[in-house]
């Protein structure tokens, strides 16, 4: 499965990961894998690194029917950071489909890591290696 994900319970935050070609069943395996791990809480943020996936096998249906069912509370503030106009038109698709559920939705798209980061208020990469 070209994706994973780390729960960092300090941070409160959820760091995914996508590489290679990314399918719809890839996302949902790994959104199942990560909502019954014992130490995923639906409040905390996502870190959603989609820069070294090459290929996105997804349909608009596929974007519609992992909208539909978050496993994140609205108040969950959601980054997903890409690196091609593909993947950044991908995102706000999906981004679009999520603010017709929930207006309250807090997805924000970005193409620099440390942006997304500072979005969420995680302290500099630095500031966190200093502290463990």
């Amino acid at each position: 499965m070209p994706c994973d994900y780390e729960i960092d319970t300090d941070l409160r935050l959820v760091r995914t990961r996508g590489w290679g070609v990314l399918t719809c069943a890839d996302l949902t395996a790994n959104r199942l894998q990560m909502s019954q791990d014992p130490a995923f809480r639906s409040d905390f943020s996502q870190l959603a690194d989609l820069r070294e996936v090459t290929v996105i096998d997804l349909s608009a249906g596929d974007i519609r029917e992992l909208a539909s069912d978050s496993p994140f509370v609205p108040e969950a503030r959601r980054a997903l950071v890409v690196a091609t106009d593909v993947a950044f038109g991908l995102a706000r698709m999906y981004g679009t489909y999520r603010e017709t559920i929930s207006s309250e939705d807090q997805i924000r798209i970005f193409r620099n890591i440390r942006d997304a980061e500072q979005w969420l208020g995680l302290p500099a990469p630095n500031a966190h290696a200093a502290k463990t």
